[in-house]
């Protein structure tokens, strides 16, 4: 029922649509697939808590991106390089 909501705001309000393509879309696709590489500490666990809230859905490929941020962090951690 959510879904069909969304899809219903997305063709009703084009401008939202627009506001989500040119801002959210890079900024999480940034977070997702960039703003970890640097290897901080902080960058890998904002990028673990916004991938944990993206998993709410249960998405497996979500789930596979957080195990390598697991593990990408125990690296950190050991001091290893990944």
């Amino acid at each position: 029922m959510f879904d069909s909501m969304v899809v219903d705001d997305l063709e009703d309000k084009p401008y939202l649509l627009f506001f989500m393509a040119v801002f959210i879309a890079p900024l999480l696709e940034g977070l997702y697939f960039r703003y970890h590489q640097n290897r901080n500490y902080l960058s890998i666990i904002l990028t673990f808590i916004v991938t944990a809230f993206a998993i709410v859905t249960i998405h497996y490929l979500l789930i596979a991106y957080a195990i390598y941020l697991i593990v990408l962090l125990g690296l950190k951690v050991k001091k290893k390089k990944p």
